[in-house]
């Protein structure tokens, strides 16, 4: 069988232990196997990465087991390439397990390149998916708690429910909240509605006119002062707030990772193969890649086909968003929008400088010789002034 990785490693996680095998050519040409026992505190998830280091470790494979892989992934990731791998994927043969023969036996597998990594977002990814799946689980049990409280009430005669919209409003918290102390007179717990439901305060008499007692104060009250998101809990709007803010790009987290006028224009400036939108009529925006160039402080530059649906879009809008972005981690982009001017294009500064640009003088050379004179001269050059920027350096989240 054809060997895939030449020095690799297999990592049996477990709670309190890292069995690791490491698997690289001996001086007689035979493969040979090292094995080694680790903690999992984080000196020993050290030694671990000297360990593999000490042995030119290029790919280490590890078996995705409950939450115990985790800090073995993240403490190795920077430094070599890591594969998560699926349980299913990685069976052993019936019989006798142990420790030190599953490392074993992932190592081979990664070695033969039998097996394929499970996708694992970037740092950034990971801490934006961690907070709003806390979020999604905060918003589910404060929806739990709702519906228990809906069935204390109920149970106890008070038909709060009917006459608000939302139990989880702030008159219905308000006057749970003051059943919970011990208010039973339905009047005065009415006369804490606020706002609109002000004007239903006959209904809401009514409604709250039941036999509540001391045995249905205690969900309520648990409710109200829970450590985790109850129904009063403002935790989950504060972390929508947030995750939103981060979306939006209106935290000051996401206003540090804007790029500097100068890194903007030396990023658009540079080799990326832009997208831009031009609106469309009744139809979504039209949007193609093309090639440029731009110079810090100018214009952004293009050629087009002057009787193309493009050309005749760009004409007839006068204004276009152009989008450029890195495609490797950590991810950039920067995106304009602004007015165009149309012009007949010179065949130096806009026709063969931009094919140099991209494909270098000899590819420019021969996809220029493949062009007619006469596709050339029914282009127009495109000259898009930014008015509007918006960036973003994801490399900019994880510093200070």
């Amino acid at each position: 069988m054809e060997q895939f990785v030449e020095r690799c490693a297999g990592l049996d996680v477990h709670k309190k232990s890292v069995t690791a095998c490491v698997r690289t050519t001996g001086e007689d040409g035979t493969r040979e196997s090292h094995i080694m026992t680790f903690g999992t505190t984080t000196a020993e998830l050290l030694r671990l990465r000297a360990w593999l280091a000490g042995h030119a470790v290029s790919v280490a494979g590890m078996e995705a087991t409950g939450v115990y892989w985790k800090p073995v992934f993240f403490m190795l990731e920077s430094h070599l390439t890591c594969w998560l791998l699926n349980a299913q994927h990685i069976k052993n043969v019936p019989g006798r397990k142990t420790d030190v023969a599953d490392a074993a036996w992932i190592a081979q597998l990664v070695e033969y390149g039998l097996v394929r990594p499970s996708f694992v977002p970037p740092p950034q990814v990971r801490a934006l998916r961690e907070l709003t799946r806390y979020r999604k689980s905060l918003v589910e049990e404060r929806t739990r708690e709702g519906q228990r409280l809906d069935k204390v009430l109920e149970d106890a005669g008070i038909k709060l429910t009917t006459v608000v919209s939302t139990i989880m409003g702030a008159s219905a918290r308000a006057i749970i909240a003051a059943m919970a102390a011990g208010m039973r007179d339905p009047k005065a717990l009415a006369d804490l509605a606020k706002g609109r439901l002000r004007a239903k305060l006959p209904q809401l008499q009514d409604a709250l006119d039941g036999h509540f007692g001391d045995d249905h104060a205690f969900p309520p009250s648990r409710s109200s002062h829970h450590p985790q998101p109850g129904v009063f809990s403002p935790e989950p709007i504060r972390l929508f707030e947030t995750v939103a803010a981060v979306i939006e790009g209106g935290s000051a987290k996401m206003s540090s990772m804007s790029m500097t006028r100068a890194e903007r224009e030396a990023f658009l400036a540079g080799v990326h193969v832009a997208v831009v939108s031009v609106a469309n009529g009744n139809k979504g925006p039209l949007t193609v890649p093309v090639w440029y160039r731009y110079e810090a402080g100018g214009d952004v530059c293009f050629t087009t086909g002057g009787d193309s649906i493009k050309g005749r879009l760009i004409r007839r809008a006068g204004r276009m968003s152009l989008c450029v972005q890195s495609e490797q981690a950590p991810y950039r982009y920067v995106s304009i929008e602004g007015p165009v001017s149309i012009e007949a294009p010179e065949y130096e500064r806009d026709v063969r400088a931009i094919a140099v640009r991209y494909l270098g003088e000899a590819g420019a050379k021969a996809y220029l010789a493949g062009s007619s004179e006469a596709s050339t001269a029914a282009n127009i050059a495109v000259r898009l002034t930014p008015e509007t920027w918006r960036t973003v350096d994801y490399g900019k989240m994880s510093r200070p």
